[in-house]
């Protein structure tokens, strides 16, 4: 009897978990990068986005990568890979804009 509920909380918990990674947005988009204030051309273009929540990932055109991870409890302050502060800004369109002090990356997703 243990056995069989114990398989059949695996599969539950298999499921979830299947589910919630496939949740996750992630595919190409079209990022804008102004670098203070100017149109930085060889960033600018299609690029990886992947939001997972607590995680956002992008792959620029020109190689640059930025990997943001949200700041505890709040649900649009994140922090780069460097440290350095970043606030989200999310479109009702769908579009995703990303503040650092001299950087400013807008993330169109491909689909939206």
């Amino acid at each position: 009897m243990k056995t069989g509920y114990l398989l059949r909380s695996a599969i539950v918990l298999t499921a979830v978990a299947a589910f919630s990674m496939n949740a996750t947005a992630e595919g190409k988009a079209f990022c804008e990068v102004k670098k203070s204030g100017d149109k930085a051309k060889k960033a600018t273009g299609h690029c990886e986005y992947s939001d997972m929540g607590d995680r956002v990932m992008i792959n620029l055109a020109n190689g640059e990568n930025y990997t943001l991870t949200r700041k505890k409890d709040k649900k649009n302050a994140f922090k780069d890979q460097k440290g350095n502060g970043v606030h989200r800004d999310i479109k009702k369109n769908g579009t995703h804009f990303y503040k650092w002090e001299h950087r400013n990356i807008t993330v169109y997703p491909e689909g939206n």
